[in-house]
């Protein structure tokens, strides 16, 4: 009975191409734009959540204020040149479970990189005859435990050690497709700035939805000791830390330990006035772009608009078809009555004209969801929205 129902929506479709036409295109736009704009948003809404116990990570941020400059304040910094030791003193002291610390591309400086500058060159010998060469734009120098820190999951080798011993780099599985094609790459040796490292790890790509943007990670081995001491020459790190508890603040606990920690640093310089902030992992993404952030950020206005008009472009088009439909309706009024008078209960017209919406549905979602691939590439060049698919909002979630 129900095939016989989906036959007749079928032969009615083509019977009104007209109006067949205007439904199916109406509907398809809709769908079109809401398959594209929602799953969006609610991915950006998530962003950083995938992160392993992301509601007890939390990066440290300085203000600084120079009282001898009419008080000029440098703003809100994530780095810190004289405080990289801030993390490691805070674990010493059992305040926080555990802490690591980055170092952005752009601040390699001598002792914050091992022996590497910004602009960073590649090559490797591939089967001793092809030498590839290239760019490095995303790249970052970190304590050993990142990967672990942030639950980032490996492809190839242990993340519990890709980055123990000095002259490791870890790279992203694009990255290794990229430089190593279909060759293996753990234990490959490449070739940056004229300094060999040797590939100990491939970790999964990370996904767009973070403000963590890096496809090769450098052991800061030779630079530990330097990256824990207080004084004038540690590197630009960035700090997170993780709580014991989700209800911790940070904020509170660097301010009650303020003299332990900078004590020593203010009596050296009390021509300056430095407080400490925090911020959760998950709001990272959606705060104004700091000093030293390199990540594009992100406005919860803008996304909620988005998902705002995903919802109404779709209510419009379902409405563009309820009204063409019932304007329909009249013309099969001798239709209905035949049926009626044939024996046809109420029950029956009522599943006829639910196969026949769904039938039109499912056409117009499905010439969306092509209409979609078409046009997905250009629709990111020009407006930078991604298109995510509902079945990979999950992987977004805790």
């Amino acid at each position: 009975m129900l095939l016989n129902y989906v036959k007749l929506a079928v032969r009615l479709l083509i019977r009104n191409p007209f109006f067949g036409i205007i439904n199916v295109a109406g509907l398809a736009i809709g769908f079109a734009v809401f398959f594209v704009l929602w799953p969006f948003t609610v991915s950006e809404f998530r962003s950083d959540k995938f992160i392993k116990d992301h509601d007890r990570i939390s990066r440290i941020l300085f203000d600084w204020n120079w009282s001898e400059d009419k008080g000029k304040s440098w703003g809100h910094l994530i780095i810190a040149g004289q405080l990289g030791h801030i993390s490691s003193e805070l674990h010493q002291q059992d305040l926080i479970e555990d802490f690591t610390r980055l170092t952005a591309q752009e601040h390699f400086y001598e002792y914050s990189s091992p022996g590497l500058r910004a602009n960073l060159v590649l090559s490797v010998d591939r089967d001793h005859e092809n030498l590839y060469t290239a760019k490095e734009e995303k790249a970052i120098c970190a304590d050993k435990n990142i990967f672990e820190f942030f639950g980032l999951e490996f492809v190839a080798g242990d993340r519990t050690t890709a980055l123990e011993k000095a002259g490791s780099v870890a790279i992203s599985e694009q990255n290794a497709l990229r430089i190593f094609g279909q060759l293996p790459a753990i234990g490959q040796w490449i070739k940056v700035n004229g300094l060999d490292f040797t590939v100990t790890g491939i970790f999964r790509d990370l996904p767009s939805n973070s403000h963590l943007q890096f496809d090769m990670v450098f052991s800061n081995a030779t630079r530990l000791a330097v990256w824990n001491q207080p004084d004038r020459n540690v590197p630009w790190t960035r700090h997170y830390c993780k709580l014991k508890r989700a209800d911790d603040d940070l904020t509170a606990i660097l301010t009650k330990n303020f003299d332990h920690l900078m004590g020593w640093y203010m009596k050296e310089n009390p021509h300056l006035k430095i407080n400490f902030l925090s911020q959760p992992l998950s709001e990272i993404v959606f705060s104004e772009n700091y000093n030293a952030d390199t990540f594009q950020n992100k406005s919860r206005f803008s996304l909620k608009v988005l998902a705002t008009v995903s919802i109404a472009v779709l209510l419009m088009a379902w409405m563009n078809y309820v009204n063409l439909t019932i304007s329909q309706t009249k013309a099969r009024f001798k239709e209905i009555a035949a049926r009626k008078v044939s024996g046809a209960l109420t029950k029956d017209l009522f599943l006829q004209f639910i196969a026949q919406a769904a039938v039109v549905n499912l056409v117009a979602a499905a010439l969306g969801t092509t209409l979609i691939q078409l046009v997905r590439i250009p629709f990111f060049e020009l407006f930078q929205v991604r298109v995510v698919p509902f079945d990979k909002l999950d992987r977004d979630t805790v």
